[in-house]
């Protein structure tokens, strides 16, 4: 039933963000990014050869198999205790409308794997396992943990803040299973090497070419990255750990709902109490906190697009599952009608998440990253290189590559990645090799430029990493700019790009895709040449971005309110800017820009003054908040406040 479920919902083709590099890495059983998730490639390259749907469907299946493998062994946890039908049926429906849990287990990620490996964990360490059957039972669960440990940072927590000290006390108590765990552990572990022996075949999708032993470790510790996002890794003030926590809890309230949520701990209440219950659900509330540490502290890059919190989405349906059947039993033993109220019972706990998740069947369904891909592809002219921004594109990119054999003339590669091969990169190291000389992004791009005597392609050009890109000749087009063509694009054609992207993207998650890149072509406009004309141009594609593409969009938002402030309409550039602190309250940019408009007015200057505060205690690793801050504190007269902002701005690095 899990498994069908999930099928109505299943992509067509690769889904947004790095479904696309894992496409492509399954397709020809290559090496996706680190740290490579061992033994899940295999089971997708597989999928391939199923006779069944278009070739993304068919990887997509492995997805929705772990899914369902998910919602079979909480299942599994609640029948070994007794729990009645009617339960059992309550807990797979609230998983399965959970949103990132749906999310992730029809599109081609890696997610599902790693909770059915934590949920297998936890099925071989159950205390309610017969005596008898716990030697194979607990080596299982070390060694489903073991794997998962080599791809999940937050199964590495687990195993050694979790497995580690129970197999200690195992050693301790002369447990039969214990001298064993770590045999098992090894042997789990040797998934790692198919990393190397895969690079070694050197595919178009190997990430890092793993193929030596310090890339392979560095591949499987994930450092490229840590290093990339080392300033929102492991929170240095308070606000950052409050920002994160808060996030992660709204979005695990979105996912089991407001009464599953309060039903969590109901196992712990009441008398009569099982004793294998009660340790069964304490240490679940240990794997949901270390989950909610690990979004927090570790991952809280992952969050917004619910990358993170499909684990503590499990947990927490399997927690609440658990306490309505020890409630049940406690308080309605002996009641032979009491089942007849369970439609009531499932439609306050899994009714409200299944009305939400129902309808994001429609976005997984989507061709859009597919033609997004195929879109970018028509625009280059032949011998292009293409430099990406973004994991939507890139992986897309590739995923046509390697899938299709699309366009084998053009060479791409991460703009942000140009130190190093990436992949796609399949005509060698020619157009990179001076690139790689450059210090810095901007630097890197302006050596590629000047080697390289073709043309060009860069996704949303003079934005992002390639804010310091040398300003030459582009066509622009979306989702790329080309160099080699005259740097226009009448406004009447933007137009009509809109009302073709309105046709043929309709989902709310492939218009935010468009908006994104319609909002980085207005940005780059005023910014290369700030023209009364391209102001005028500008503001109209922003308008008709809020107004027909993506409404709330926070990003297109910010940047009407640039161009209204470029313009010299302050009262609207302060509207619009709010808007967009409505739709997301702690934007950085838009906190910064909002206080800049409001610093100019000695009326709203103590607003300004707390709109910069706010940044700076969400954000403190940004030295731009910083810099906004000693801009309205001097402005104010606090020239002390003012010195040690700016201070603080020079020993920040990130902007």
């Amino acid at each position: 039933m899990a498994f069908g479920w999930l099928l109505l919902g299943s992509s067509p083709s690769h889904f947004w963000l790095d479904a696309g590099q894992i496409a492509a890495a399954g397709g020809e059983f290559g090496v996706m990014h680190p740290p490579g998730a061992p033994g899940f490639l295999p089971l997708v390259h597989l999928a391939t050869s199923v006779p069944l749907g278009s070739l993304g469907f068919r990887m997509t299946l492995v997805s929705s198999l772990f899914g369902a493998l998910t919602v079979g062994l909480a299942a599994r946890l609640l029948t070994r205790r007794g729990a009645h039908p009617m339960v059992v049926i309550s807990g797979a429906l609230l998983t399965l409308g959970a949103l990132t849990f749906t999310r992730h287990a029809r599109t081609l990620e890696i997610y599902t794997f790693g909770a059915c490996l934590l949920l297998f964990t936890v099925w071989g360490f159950d205390p309610a396992v017969p005596r008898a059957r716990r030697l194979h039972r607990r080596l299982l669960g070390t060694m489903a943990l073991s794997l998962g440990a080599l791809g999940f940072g937050d199964l590495r927590l687990l195993a050694v803040f979790g497995l580690t000290p129970v197999w200690l006390r195992a050693m301790w108590l002369r447990q039969p299973w214990a001298p064993w765990a770590p045999l098992s552990a090894v042997a789990a572990s040797l998934a790692g090497l198919l990393l190397p022996l895969r690079a070694a075949t050197q595919p178009v999708a190997n990430w890092g070419d793993p193929s030596s032993l310090g890339r392979w470790w560095s591949h499987l510790s994930a450092d490229s990255i840590r290093h990339a996002y080392a300033d929102q890794m492991w929170p240095t003030s308070l606000g950052p750990w409050l920002l994160y926590l808060r996030d992660n809890l709204h979005r695990a309230l979105e996912d089991v709902g407001p009464v599953a949520a309060v039903l969590c701990l109901g196992v712990f209440v009441g008398p009569r109490r099982q004793r294998a219950d009660v340790r069964l659900a304490t240490g679940l509330v240990a794997v949901a906190a270390l989950e909610l540490f690990y979004a927090v502290a570790v991952n809280p890059m992952g969050g917004r697009d619910r990358q993170t919190g499909l684990a503590l989405a499990v947990v927490a349906g399997l927690l609440a599952t658990l306490s309505i059947h020890t409630l049940s039993r406690r308080f309605l033993a002996g009641h032979s009608a009491r089942w007849a109220l369970a439609p009531l019972v499932w439609a306050a706990v899994a009714g409200p998440v299944w009305m939400r998740s129902a309808a994001d069947m429609t976005i997984t369904r989507s061709w859009g990253p597919w033609m997004w891909a195929r879109e970018a592809l028509r625009t280059v002219p032949p011998g292009s290189v293409v430099l990406t921004q973004s994991d939507d594109l890139s992986g897309g990119l590739l995923a046509a590559r390697v899938l299709e054999g699309a366009r084998p003339d053009v060479t791409f590669a991460p703009a942000q990645h140009l130190h190093r091969r990436s992949p796609g990169s399949s005509a060698g190291d020619g157009p990179f090799a001076p690139a790689r000389e450059g210090r810095s992004d901007a630097d890197r791009v302006g050596k590629l430029l000047a080697a390289w005597e073709g043309p060009v392609a860069f996704e949303h050009a003079h934005t992002g990493v390639l804010a310091g890109m040398p300003d030459v000749p582009l066509a622009w087009d979306l989702p790329l700019s080309t160099t080699g063509a005259p740097p226009r694009w009448p406004k009447v054609a933007v137009q009509d790009r809109i009302r073709r992207f309105l046709d043929d993207y309709a989902t709310p998650a492939d218009r935010q895709r468009v908006a994104i890149a319609l909002s980085a072509y207005a940005r780059a406009r005023v910014s290369t040449r700030g023209h009364p004309r391209d102001f005028a141009e500008a503001e109209a594609v922003l308008t008709a971005v809020v107004r027909d593409v993506a409404p709330d969009h926070p990003s297109a938002l910010v940047a009407l309110g640039g161009v209204y402030d470029r313009l010299g309409r302050r009262d609207r550039a302060i509207a619009v800017t709010r808007e967009a602190l409505v739709v997301e309250p702690d934007r950085h940019v838009a906190l910064l820009n909002l206080a800049l408009y409001l610093s100019r007015d000695v009326a709203t200057l103590p607003q300004a003054r707390e709109l910069a505060e706010r940044a700076v205690f969400l954000r403190p690793h940004r030295s731009s908040g910083w810099r906004r801050l000693a801009d309205v504190a001097q402005r104010q007269g606090d020239g002390s406040v003012a010195t040690a902002a700016r201070r603080r701005a020079g020993q920040t690095p990130s902007n």
